[in-house]
This record gives C-alpha cells, sequence and structure tokens, in this order.
C-alpha cells in the first residue's frame, strides 16, 4: 500500500509539473474512496510539496518525502515558488474540508478545479 500511495503521489505531482490539469481528475480516481487512506496520501503530497519548496530556496535541505535528492532537484525547477505555495494551501484546504466530513469526491474535484483555474 505504500508503494502504491508513493505512486500516486509521483502521479499527482508530475501531472502538476507538466501544468496538464485536465488530467488530474483522472489522477484523483486513484486517491481511493476512503477517508483516511485519502488524508493519508494528501499528507504525502503536502510533504512531497514541502520538500520542493525548501529546495528551491536551499541547499542543505534534508528531505522528508524524495529519497533521490537529483530527480527532486530536477522536479523543483519545474514549478515556482508561487505555484507550489498555492498547492500546499489547496491540499490543506482539501485536508480540512476532509476532516470537516465533507464528501470525498467533491473536495477532491473542489481541488481539481482550484488547481487547474
Amino acid at each position: 500500500p505504500i508503494l502504491k500511495m508513493r505512486e500516486t503521489c509521483d502521479e499527482f505531482m508530475g501531472v502538476m509539473a507538466a501544468r496538464r490539469y485536465d488530467h488530474l481528475p483522472a489522477v484523483l480516481t486513484h486517491f481511493g474512496n476512503k477517508r483516511d487512506g485519502v488524508l493519508e496520501l494528501l499528507a504525502l503530497i503536502t510533504l512531497a510539496t514541502r520538500d520542493l519548496i525548501l529546495l528551491r530556496h536551499g541547499d542543505s535541505v534534508r528531505l522528508k518525502y524524495y529519497t533521490d535528492r537529483d530527480s527532486a532537484e530536477e522536479l523543483a525547477c519545474r514549478f515556482t515558488t508561487k505555484s507550489l505555495l498555492n498547492l500546499h494551501s489547496a491540499l490543506e484546504r482539501c485536508a480540512d474540508g476532509l476532516e470537516a466530513n465533507g464528501n470525498i469526491r467533491l473536495t477532491l474535484m473542489g481541488l481539481a478545479v482550484e488547481l487547474g483555474s
């Protein structure tokens, strides 16, 4: 299950880096329909986003999600700092909505709309 979650996280980050927002709904279907699993995946993506934000602004950053520093640096260069901060905020709002017992599918689609606009 951990590897599948990491694959989904990497797929999500790849779509965001490529700015292929039309692929977001398909990626979000891989999140599943269990609230705890979706929240765990959102936390993992938030951790990956944190790594990329820090890589854009420092060399001696201790990575928490990425194991390959070179590929993480390459991915970080495909984002602007502003886009990473916006992504981080959107992920937190999505997680907050789910924790407040929001509908999983609607909350994830709201995330896709927010990120795609």
